[in-house]
């Protein structure tokens, strides 16, 4: 996946989970809380994972679970977000130096680096990091807040993001998962 030059200069990352999923994008941006707040080796690995998500077919349904907000060491609004949904394949890509041919993307969720991003995700709810309601650590670099989201917003079950069934894509198929759970 393209990300925006601005990336180089990201040193937090937060991890959202997004609110609602048929409305993923508000006029202040990404709508959601952020569940987990990542900053040094963490947000390099999590930007080389979405730079290593290959192209894939677009599908209709853009229902995403999950997003990111990227900031720099001083502003206090972030470079840019992304939504993805990892049923679809779709990713859209929000911020002030965002080129217009990066904003909608698509990437293989089945591939590695899109199962090793979902996994990272979810581990921020499940894995008590984020227990007791409270993301991990507070306020962070910027004096940005650290998101209230209880842990374990969803329970497992369902489809994995490689596990779709015949239908499900797009129209016509059955409800969609915005965060496909593995069987």
């Amino acid at each position: 996946m393209r990300l925006p030059a601005a990336h180089e200069q990201g040193e937090l990352l937060e991890v959202v989970r997004i609110a609602d999923p048929t409305g993923p994008f508000t006029s202040r941006g990404l709508a959601g809380e952020a569940v987990e707040v990542w900053a040094g080796d963490e947000v390099r690995e999590a930007l080389a994972l979405i730079r290593a998500l290959p192209d894939s077919e677009r599908y209709r349904c853009f229902v995403p679970g999950w997003g990111i907000r990227l900031y720099d060491a001083t502003d206090p609004d972030p470079l840019f977000e992304i939504a993805f949904c990892f049923r679809c394949n779709g990713a859209r890509v929000l911020g002030r130096d965002v080129p217009e041919e990066l904003r909608v993307q698509d990437f293989e969720a089945e591939s590695a680096a899109g199962r090793e991003l979902l996994r990272r995700f979810r581990a921020c709810v499940s894995d008590g990091r984020a227990s007791g309601g409270q993301a991990s650590g507070g306020r962070e670099a910027g004096g940005r807040e650290a998101g209230g989201r209880e842990a374990g917003g969803r329970e497992a079950g369902g489809r994995e993001a490689g596990g779709r069934e015949a239908g499900g894509r797009g129209f016509g198929g059955p409800p969609l998962d915005p965060d496909p759970a593995p069987e």
